[in-house]
């Protein structure tokens, strides 16, 4: 039997695939029209990173010492434990996020005990449905407590809830879109602003009676996230919330930080937070913590671990 070579048999094999293609053009259907893309799938996704912060300072012959950033000094220990998590979701025009923020930390000075020096419970949530963008309107909900309360130590007090509706916009890329080798490293910059109103509620022991009622008014929201690169990330974020019954009754919040990934699971943490709350004119005259700014500042390098 007279074996073909391969390249014979190829050529046999291409010759048959011509001729069933040209014998079955005739009956072949007209292509379909190409149809319109589609939507994106839904999509979901998560983050999330865990943290443990240790600090400690000490100091020998501080007493004595004519420096005084020696002098003033005083031996402590502290450690910070930390959770932040991210649950995300995109269907088309819809989208959802929802984020939690847990911080708990002491402190021990020396000749002292051991007492809370951080404590936080945050919880955010928004359902967005964006009709052309970059303009959406939302549904917003949150809810804010301690631990501890720094009162009496009871857990979980003071509780405020809120739920708020409005109209935003939602800018991606905005810095970064003439950076394309940034934004491919280290992800997009990210705009978000919203108007719109909210209804809120607190819950407390040690609460007056005006406090224990529920409040609505406008709310304002603006948030800014910018990846340095691909280690780095910066948000710097502002809230004002107000009352229609008594509308110069302005709360502020203004938070950002700065998050850089010196390795694998080490972390290096810049925060800052201020708040300030005008007088309500239910709080009696002479009533302390309103009218002024208050502010803290942390610097933290600990452990983490990213899920």
């Amino acid at each position: 039997m007279r074996i073909m070579s391969p390249i014979a048999v190829g050529f046999l094999y291409a010759a048959g695939v011509l001729r069933a293609a040209s014998a079955n053009a005739a009956d072949a259907p007209a292509p379909a029209p190409a149809p319109s893309k589609p939507h994106a799938a839904s999509q979901w996704s998560h983050s999330g990173r865990a943290g443990a912060f240790v600090t400690n300072v000490y100091t020998e012959g501080a007493g004595s010492s004519r420096d005084p950033a020696i002098g003033g000094a005083r031996e402590s220990t502290a450690f910070l434990l930390t959770l932040d998590a991210a649950l995300l979701w995109r269907g088309g025009p819809e989208s959802s996020e929802q984020n939690l923020r847990l911080r708990y930390g002491r402190v021990r000075v020396e000749g002292v005990d051991w007492i809370e020096n951080q404590d936080e419970a945050h919880y955010d949530g928004v359902v967005r449905y964006s009709f052309a963008k970059p303009h959406f309107v939302y549904g917003a909900w949150g809810t804010d407590s301690v631990f501890t309360s720094p009162v009496d130590h009871q857990a979980f007090d003071p509780v405020t809830a809120r739920v708020s509706a409005g109209y935003g916009q939602l800018y991606e890329g905005l810095l970064l879109q003439a950076d394309h080798e940034a934004k491919d490293h280290a992800g997009e910059d990210r705009l978000e602003v919203r108007l719109g109103v909210r209804a809120q509620k607190r819950w407390s022991r040690h609460d007056t009676a005006f406090q224990d009622r529920i409040e609505v008014g406008p709310e304002g929201y603006a948030r800014y996230d910018r990846p340095i690169d691909p280690s780095i990330r910066f948000f710097a974020q502002y809230e004002v919330f107000s009352e229609f019954d008594d509308i110069k009754h302005v709360t502020q919040l203004v938070t950002a930080g700065l998050t850089a990934a010196l390795g694998t699971y080490v972390t290096l943490e810049l925060a800052f937070r201020a708040y300030f709350e005008s007088h309500p004119h239910e709080a009696p005259a002479g009533s302390t913590g309103y009218d002024s700014w208050s502010v803290r500042q942390d610097t933290l390098i600990g452990l983490t671990y990213s899920f």
